[in-house]
């Protein structure tokens, strides 16, 4: 006869045979990116401590461009779509050749190995910071409401005292520094435990909840 228990433990493992499957996939599809991905995610990293500037310089670069030509956003974003459609199509072609003669080392796998568990990672964090909101909801909806109402209000703030185009440089700019502020241990020295007490009060009860699964 089975527990009532049996449900959850199932549950669990159907979970983390489903997060092996995905990383599978996702490195099945990025096989032909291998390449590339190793030297970009160098750069993103700071392997070289001029990277950041490099970084910098570029996306400045980018978005004086962007403010010089004054493009409408339905050609901005056809633009980026056209840009991203051509790389999509050529990596996985040009790559390879490019590198034909090169081995592929062990230590390369592993470098690889390593970028599609941190992509990985990084999808499940948003997944659990969907299931941590839709369980907020459901079990503290006033809570819920203010964290929602509040957050909404002071970014609807900040884009109505931040020009638009600006506030894009901005939040560009910070996606691409978070992999190279990670690895440095910069974000987890100074914003990690600011992180872990919101965590702690928003998401309290899915943590009790995920015990009690486990």
């Amino acid at each position: 006869m089975a527990t009532a228990s049996d449900p959850h433990t199932s549950g669990h493992d159907y979970d983390e045979e489903d997060s092996n499957r995905d990383y599978s996939e996702l490195k099945k599809d990025l096989e032909g990116w291998r390449e590339a991905l190793l030297p970009l995610s160098g750069f993103l990293t700071w392997e070289k401590p001029y990277y950041p500037a490099v970084i910098v310089g570029i996306i400045t670069f980018l978005f004086a461009l962007l403010w010089y030509l004054e493009p409408s956003v339905l050609t901005t974003f056809s633009l980026l779509g056209l840009t991203a459609v051509a790389v999509d199509f050529a990596v996985p072609i040009v790559g390879p050749r490019i590198f034909a003669n090169k081995p592929w080392t062990g230590s390369e796998e592993r470098q690889f190995d390593e970028i599609c568990q941190r992509i990985a990672n990084m999808k499940g964090h948003c997944s659990d910071f969907v299931e941590g909101m839709a369980i907020l909801k459901s079990e503290n909806p006033k809570v819920y409401f203010l964290v929602v109402m509040i957050t909404l209000g002071f970014f609807a703030w900040i884009g109505h005292i931040i020009n638009n185009l600006f506030l894009t440089y901005l939040i560009v700019l910070v996606a691409f520094l978070i992999p190279g502020l990670r690895k440095h241990g910069i974000i987890q020295r100074y914003l990690l435990k600011y992180w872990l007490i919101v965590k702690r009060m928003l998401f309290g009860r899915l943590q009790v909840i995920q015990r009690k699964r486990d």
